[in-house]
C-alpha cells in the first residue's frame, strides 16, 4: 500500500509543479472519453504537457493499482501482459482500444483502461475442476 501511494505521489508531482494556468475541467476525467481527449492531445496544444504527464499518471497508476490488488489469491488478473509493456506503448494500446469501441467511451475512464488491457492481454482461462468419480 505504501508503495502505491509514493508511486501516485510521484506520478502527480510534474502536474504540481507544472507552470502556467491549467483549465481544470479538462482534468476532471470522469469517463473514458475524457481520459481519451488528455491521451490524444497533440505537441502544439497549450495543455499538451500537462495532458501527456497527467495521461501517463493516470494509466500507470491504473496498472499500479492492478498489479497490488492481483497480488494474493483472493483477486483475479483482469489483464495477463506476457512482457513489459512501456507507458507511452500503453497509451496506444489504450486508444487504439478506444477507437474500436466508441460505444464503451461512457465507461469510467479506469474501466475503460482495465478494458483495454483485457483485450490485449487476455488471461489464460484457468482449467476446469474435474470432479471425482464416486467410488462405490
Amino acid at each position: 500500500m505504501r508503495r502505491i501511494l509514493i508511486s501516485a505521489a510521484l506520478a502527480a508531482a510534474p502536474l504540481l509543479a507544472s507552470a502556467g494556468p491549467l483549465d481544470n475541467a479538462a482534468f476532471t476525467v470522469r469517463s473514458t472519453e475524457d481520459l481519451v481527449n488528455l491521451c490524444s492531445a497533440k505537441d502544439g496544444d497549450a495543455l499538451y504537457p500537462d495532458a501527456n504527464l497527467f495521461c501517463l499518471g493516470y494509466i500507470a497508476g491504473t496498472a499500479h493499482y492492478h498489479r497490488e490488488l492481483t497480488k494474493g489469491p483472493k483477486v483475479k488478473p483482469i489483464f495477463c501482459p506476457t512482457e513489459q509493456v512501456t507507458r507511452s506503448e500503453a497509451v496506444t494500446i489504450f486508444l487504439d482500444w478506444a477507437k474500436r469501441n466508441p460505444q464503451s467511451l461512457g465507461l469510467p475512464a479506469t474501466e475503460g483502461l482495465l478494458r483495454a488491457g483485457a483485450d490485449k492481454f487476455p488471461c489464460p482461462k484457468a482449467e476446469p475442476v474435474k470432479a471425482k468419480a464416486k467410488s462405490k
